[in-house]
């Protein structure tokens, strides 16, 4: 006998509820350097499930962090929750647009620094054309995210919101 999951019978065995049946987020396919930047591609985002909670329902999409520069509060392969401004207040941490690429970095008196002072980042002049492309929310934790053996459930149960999800990124 073959189940059929729906998000009725996922509710009654426990599994999933409305308070964790949640988002789907683009993994967008550039990841933001925490050092001199990452080129960026056509990629278009993947899907990502995520469990919802204030970051995710706030979250425009996810962006993977590459290299150590923001070290120790972000590290290489972190996923990050990040809502789509061109906005920036001191102290807050930004994804942004360079002519090295896209970076994360922390502004602070209308500059981008890196929280490791290992790898500093270097000053920006206009030419650079450094614009700010979001806001990181937070951090993407592993509990927010499935286990393996849950991806295909949530698939099944999401399915028409995947379904939007490729219509609206052109899959």
């Amino acid at each position: 006998i073959k189940t059929i999951f729906t998000i009725h019978n996922l509710k009654f065995q426990g599994k999933y509820d409305e308070s964790v049946i949640g988002d789907i987020l683009g993994l967008e396919g550039t990841p933001a350097a925490a050092g001199t930047g990452c080129t960026f591609n056509d990629l278009k985002p993947e899907p990502l499930f995520v469990k919802r909670s204030r970051f995710s329902e706030a979250a425009d999409a996810i962006v993977r962090v590459s290299g150590p520069s923001m070290e120790p509060l972000y590290h290489n392969d972190d996923l990050v929750y990040v809502q789509f401004t061109e906005e920036a207040e001191d102290g807050t941490d930004v994804i942004c647009s360079t002519a090295d690429g896209a970076v994360i970095k922390r502004v602070k008196n209308k500059m981008l620094y890196s929280l490791n002072q290992d790898y500093p980042f270097g000053k920006k002049n206009e030419d650079d054309h450094v614009v700010v492309l979001g806001k990181v929310l937070g951090i993407v934790g592993k509990e927010d995210q499935p286990n393996t053996e849950d991806i295909a459930d949530l698939e099944t149960v999401l399915s028409r919101e995947l379904r939007e999800f490729y219509k609206e990124h052109g899959e």
